[in-house]
């Protein structure tokens, strides 16, 4: 990102956080770095935090900030009623916001006493699919509060979809917290998981001894970025590239026109030695058809876990394929109709 592009939102969230503009670029990571640094700060005099379960009370206490998580009904029903009958009226529309499109809202309780240790309420919808995001979901709102520690308001919702420059920046330092370093690198080490020789089953395995509370890839993006190994974490559905969605969903696709959904890359993570050396695979990209991830959407179970030996080349978009390297890929199912892939340099 140029410096001439920088948005005033970002901006200001890099003056609050001490972040220096002058020779412009991407202002992104020193952020995200800025805003860890504090927060180790706080860990170091109000620690220590040996779980991640204790990072996340600290943080939350020094912001004070109080989590309610929603799994049900009756939840949502308690919560509104607690709130309400002390007098906050920001609680009112919580079901019609949490039933739409959000993943979590902040409200700022406006009936607590200046000494109260509880200042914010984060409302956390942890409700079916929404469920394997709750660590995230938490760590994005207390995001904003270190980013931002002197914007004040009353209500802030979090959609799950999010475009803003701002949610994204926030998504980012979500990340580095929620899975803080000094104790996943420490995890990593004690389960003997070798990040030089990445391997999707043993990162599996890791996920569910040492980092349970999260999502699987949410636990799997974070612990392959401290691999210096060239890493493509691929989610593939069969789907409609994006522009055929959006053509589709403006009505503009006749059923005697209509493209055919197929097997794609829906999201693509690179760890850093991936973007470093240009190591790409982009999304909405058709999978391959002699790769070993349609073998394994296919249901060909003896396929999943075994690293098969591919060519990047193999990956087209518009009659253009990708350079060639030889790469490792590793697949497996990851859920109804729903395949998860490893694809590292051979």
């Amino acid at each position: 990102m140029a410096s001439g592009i920088i948005s005033p939102k970002i901006r200001e969230i890099a003056r609050q956080s001490g972040v220096s503009l002058a020779g412009g670029g991407d202002p992104t990571s020193r952020i995200v770095d800025a805003c860890v640094r504090r927060v180790k700060g706080w860990i170091d005099a109000l620690g220590p935090a040996d779980t991640f379960a204790d990072l996340i009370n600290i943080v939350a206490a020094k912001l004070k900030v109080h989590f309610e998580v929603i799994r049900g009904e009756d939840d949502l029903a308690a919560v509104m009623h607690q709130y309400l009958r002390s007098g906050e009226t920001g609680f009112v529309d919580l079901r019609s916001e949490l039933d739409g499109s959000a993943d979590a809202v902040v409200v700022r309780l406006q009936k607590a006493p200046s000494w109260s240790d509880k200042q914010y309420v984060a409302v956390i919808d942890a409700r079916g699919a929404k469920a394997s995001k709750e660590w995230f979901s938490k760590w994005h709102e207390l995001a904003h509060l270190i980013a931002e520690p002197q914007t004040k308001f009353a209500f802030r919702r979090t959609l799950a979809t999010r475009r803003d420059p701002v949610e994204r920046l926030m998504d980012q330092l979500a990340a580095g917290l929620a899975f803080y370093p000094e104790l996943l690198l420490p995890a990593v080490q004690a389960h003997g998981l070798d990040l030089e020789q990445p391997n999707l089953r043993a990162l599996v395995a890791f996920q569910k001894s040492a980092l349970d509370f999260s999502s699987l890839h949410a636990a799997l993006i974070a612990t392959l970025r401290h691999s210096a190994v060239p890493t493509v974490l691929v989610e593939a559905k069969v789907t409609l590239k994006s522009s055929e969605q959006r053509a589709q969903n403006q009505g503009l696709l006749f059923a005697d026109a209509a493209p055919t959904p197929t097997l794609r890359a829906t999201t693509t993570a690179h760890n850093p030695e991936a973007v470093r050396r240009k190591f790409y695979i982009h999304r909405w990209m058709r999978v391959p058809e002699r790769s070993v991830i349609r073998r394994v959407y296919g249901g060909e179970i003896a396929c999943e876990h075994v690293p098969t030996r591919e060519n990047l080349s193999w990956w087209e978009s518009q009659g253009e394929r990708l350079p060639g390297r030889s790469v490792l890929v590793e697949a497996m199912q990851a859920g109804p109709g729903r395949v998860l892939a490893l694809v590292t340099r051979a």
